[in-house]
C-alpha cells in the first residue's frame, strides 16, 4: 500500500494520477540521472563540448565515440541534455548544426498517391540487410536555379550517392536515379523510402525501371528517413541554401 501511496504523490499531474504521465515522468528522471552522472567525467565532458564547438552533431560525436573511443559510454540524446540543460560552457541551442525547418502554412507534398512507409517490411528498421536505401532533393538558392541534387543513401553501410541535375521534374528524376542505382549490383538495391515531393510522383515507372519497392514517408516525418536526412544536413555544410548549384556542370 506505502509503494502505491508513494508512486501516486511522486508522479501524479494536478491530483490525478495517469499512468501515461507518470511513465514519461518516471523516464524523464532516469535520463536526467544518467545524463547527469556521466556529466563527472571531465574528459568526456571536454570531448564533447570540443565537438560541438566545431559543428559537429550529437549524432555525429556519438558515432566517433563509439568507433573510437569504447572507454566512453553515452548516447546523443544524454549530449542533447547537457545542451538543453546548460551544462556545456559556451554551447547553447545555437551551435546545433541542424536548426529545424518551419512548417509552410500551405503543403502540397503528398497529394500523389504512393504506398506508405507503414507497408515496408518492418525488418529494414533492424538495419542488417544491405539494400534498403533513402532518398530526397536538395535544391539551389529557392528562385535562382532549377538545378539540385538528388541525394540517395543506403541505410546499412551510409554510401551515398549525390547525383547533381538540371531540374527537379519527375522525367529528370527517374531518368538519374534508375541510371545511377541500375550500375549497382542487383543485391544492394532492394526499396527505396523517398520524402513525399512531386518529384517522385512517377514512382510506377522508377519501381519499373529498377524492378524495387518504393515507399513514402508520412508527411512532416523526417525521422523516417533519418539517414537520409543527416546526410543532407552534412550536405549543406558545404553547399549552404544560398548556393546555386547551376553553376556546376549539369547532368
Amino acid at each position: 500500500m506505502s509503494t502505491i501511496i508513494r508512486e501516486i504523490n511522486r508522479n501524479k499531474d494536478n491530483n490525478h494520477y495517469f499512468s501515461l504521465i507518470a511513465q514519461n515522468k518516471a523516464e524523464n528522471r532516469k535520463q536526467s540521472h544518467i545524463s547527469f552522472h556521466k556529466f563527472k567525467n571531465k574528459n568526456l565532458v571536454k570531448y564533447v563540448q570540443q565537438k560541438l564547438l566545431l559543428g559537429w552533431s550529437p549524432e555525429q560525436i556519438y558515432g566517433r565515440i563509439k568507433n573510437f573511443h569504447k572507454e566512453w559510454v553515452i548516447s546523443f540524446k544524454t549530449i542533447y541534455t547537457w545542451i538543453y540543460f546548460g551544462m556545456l560552457d559556451k554551447v547553447t541551442s545555437k551551435n546545433l548544426r541542424r536548426k529545424g525547418k518551419k512548417r509552410k502554412s500551405k503543403e502540397n507534398r503528398g497529394k500523389f498517391n504512393g504506398k506508405s512507409i507503414k507497408e515496408r517490411d518492418i525488418n529494414v528498421n533492424d538495419r542488417i540487410t544491405l539494400g534498403h536505401w533513402e532518398g530526397d532533393t536538395i535544391v539551389s538558392s529557392r528562385g535562382k536555379s532549377k538545378s539540385c541534387l538528388i541525394t540517395l543513401v543506403e541505410r546499412v553501410s551510409r554510401f551515398t550517392l549525390a547525383i547533381l541535375v538540371k531540374n527537379r521534374t519527375t522525367k529528370v528524376i527517374n531518368k538519374n536515379v534508375s541510371y545511377y542505382l541500375s550500375i549497382l549490383p542487383k543485391n544492394i538495391v532492394k526499396t527505396i523510402t523517398f520524402d513525399r515531393g512531386k518529384e517522385f510522383s512517377n514512382w510506377q515507372q522508377l519501381e519499373k525501371n529498377l524492378d524495387v519497392k518504393i515507399y513514402f514517408a508520412n508527411p512532416y516525418s523526417p525521422w523516417q528517413r533519418g539517414t537520409n536526412e543527416n546526410t543532407n544536413g552534412l550536405i549543406r555544410e558545404k553547399f549552404p541554401k544560398k548556393f546555386i548549384f547551376s553553376k556546376t556542370n549539369k547532368n
